[in-house]
């Protein structure tokens, strides 16, 4: 099955308006929450990516004409530093809760088959070229660009990017 065609914003560039870093964080907690009079809960795990988050920022910076930080280090940003927790609190808002999380999670568990078993029963790769790529694609072309989430057929990990 063909992927969709691309909807571009005119003027984003990754090359300029990206991170210049990778999605490839450390292994640790994602979120921790201090509970009062006890421990502290952990929360995901950073190792497992923050794309949600980083698209969610770089789109938040071009759209308020503000440059993506310069760094050119290829290395992610340090836990705890502020575009971290920036990028974690983005994550947080791609999850589009309390209810968007439950399709996600839905479209993304292994158990979900790329591709139908027949019988009318949708795939992956059904579902998000004839639900959710319309849904994507009225997002990206909407001015200002709205969020949404995606998922590659053939991977079981999630991605959510920046409308290019």
């Amino acid at each position: 099955m063909p992927w969709p065609p691309q909807v571009q914003v005119p003027g984003f560039a990754p090359d300029t308006n990206g991170f210049h870093f990778t999605n490839y964080f450390p292994h640790e907690p994602t979120i921790q929450i201090k509970i009062p009079l006890g421990p502290t809960l952990a929360l995901g795990d950073a190792a497992n990516g923050l794309c949600g988050g980083m698209a969610f920022a770089v789109r938040d910076f071009y759209q308020a004409h503000q440059p993506a930080p310069p760094d050119t280090d290829p290395n992610p940003p340090a836990a705890g530093s502020p575009l971290y927790q920036f990028i974690v609190q983005r994550l947080l808002d791609s999850f589009n809760l309390p209810l968007g999380i439950g399709r996600y999670l839905e479209l993304m568990h292994p158990s979900f088959p790329d591709v139908g078993p027949g019988f009318g029963l949708p795939g992956r790769a059904s579902v998000m070229v004839r639900d959710e790529w319309p849904h994507i694609k009225s997002c990206a072309s909407a001015r200002p660009a709205r969020r949404s989430g995606a998922l590659r057929p053939s991977e079981s990990r999630p991605f959510v990017s920046p409308p290019r």
